[in-house]
């Protein structure tokens, strides 16, 4: 990977990724990252315009990203340069986040000489297509490490914040969360350097005090990774970032809280107002379920199960607009897929949804906004979910890690979600 000097620093530098996930049901959600170093890029952040362009690009790719943490990371990559390029032994990287030529194929679908906008640059460095791209293979990574940390919280690596985490399964594999605090040199002076610029760029951070001891602050910077990681749970050992956090009691988020409110009734009026404002979109089944729901009074055997309910509700949270064809199929009697063993139809019906648009595209179940919505969805879902299309996403070569949710086979013009009937558990992200 290419490196970046950042020169003589005159500050403690500290991690500033923190995980946010505290939910509770009838209240707000929020599965997402917060930051007290904050998200957003300061006006006078040494970005330049066209690199802020391409770190929006990323983050609208993957929203859970900070601005401040995408843009650390692809200072540190490249230095901004499209056409960067770096020589390995795995055949090297290129572009704005130095992707390899696997990671590439995998995440694009095509190989690294491809240029299918046809403008004589490859589209690997074309900064457009890489950063998004970029930001949907981020965000398959996210997921993955998130599960990892589920499935191995007595890692030392479960207990750093999930960005650093995240650091070193792009720069080192996902394998290194298993060996660390034994990684390597370079994947740790990655973290330093990000969290470095994290801390100066951020649009909250107070600038840093150019009077402090240099001798000081170097000595600080070579600290050991893990003492500078557990720092950020326990800011008292550091006064800059216990004043940094006292300053800011509500840390600004990288996505938007989502309603999840426990009544059926209250969630289905609020589907139908979007559905009367264009930003939810429906069959004349669905439309009609969701409108007996609003009402109160639904037709017998056309009921919607309350957590699909909510799983609509944040996947309208999520998008600017989704689209979903089949609810219940009990009410409409429709025989599709597994028949009358579906979801969609046992017990009285309604405990799946189908979506067929995803921000306004369609969805396979293999595209990144499904991939998006499945990550989102997977932390919050009861035990004994299911997502479809796994199928889909195995012909795309696309990955989506599951911990909540099994995973099944399905029609690949449409993502599948259900709950299990028998099981009343709400949504709730709290879990281990």
């Amino acid at each position: 990977m290419i490196k970046i000097a950042l020169g003589a620093l005159s500050f403690l530098a500290i991690p500033a990724i923190a995980v946010l996930a505290t939910i509770a049901v009838g209240g707000t959600a929020s599965a997402c990252i917060a930051t007290s170093a904050g998200g957003s890029l300061a006006e006078d952040a040494p970005v330049p315009a066209a690199a802020r362009a391409w770190v929006a690009e990323t983050r609208a790719a993957c929203p859970e990203l900070p601005e401040t943490w995408i843009a650390a990371v692809m200072a540190q990559e490249s230095g901004f340069r499209p056409d960067a390029h770096a020589d390995d032994s795995n055949g090297g990287t290129r572009g704005l986040l130095q992707m390899n030529a696997s990671v590439w194929q995998a995440s694009y679908g095509q190989p690294w000489t491809a240029d299918l906008n046809a403008n004589g640059t490859p589209d690997i460095e074309d900064p457009d297509i890489h950063a998004r791209v970029g930001g949907a293979y981020l965000c398959t990574r996210l997921v993955g490490v998130r599960t990892i940390r589920q499935q191995h919280p007595d890692w030392a690596s479960s207990t750093i914040p999930v960005l650093d985490a995240l650091v070193i399964a792009h720069n080192a594999g996902e394998s290194r969360l298993g060996s660390y605090p034994a990684i390597p040199a370079t994947t740790t002076a990655f973290i330093r350097n990000v969290n470095e610029r994290i801390t100066w760029w951020a649009a909250d951070s107070a600038p840093p005090n150019s009077a402090a001891d240099d001798a000081s602050a170097a000595a600080a910077l070579a600290s050991d990774a893990l003492q500078r990681n557990s720092s950020q749970n326990n800011s008292s050992r550091d006064p800059v970032a216990a004043a940094q956090i006292t300053a800011s009691s509500s840390p600004p988020t990288a996505c938007v809280p989502v309603d999840v409110s426990a009544n059926a009734q209250q969630l289905a009026a609020a589907l139908v107002e979007r559905l009367e404002t264009g930003a939810l979109v429906a069959g004349t089944g669905a439309t009609l379920q969701l409108r007996g729901m609003a009402g109160g009074t639904p037709e017998p055997g056309c009921a919607v199960n309350l957590r699909i309910l909510q799983v609509i509700t944040v996947a309208a949270n999520t998008f600017d607009q989704v689209g979903i064809s089949s609810l219940n199929r009990f009410c409409t009697r429709t025989i599709a897929g597994t028949g009358t063993a579906s979801r969609h139809w046992i017990h009285g019906g309604g405990h799946a949804v189908d979506f067929f648009t995803l921000n306004g595209r369609p969805t396979n179940g293999a595209d990144p906004n499904a991939l998006r919505l499945i990550a989102v969805l997977d932390p919050l879902m009861p035990e004994a979910s299911e997502v479809g299309q796994k199928n889909c996403r195995a012909v795309a070569g696309s990955t989506a890690n599951t911990v909540h949710m099994l995973q099944i086979d399905d029609g690949c013009n449409h993502l599948h979600i259900d709950v299990d009937p028998t099981n009343p558990q709400l949504l709730d992200s709290e879990k281990p």
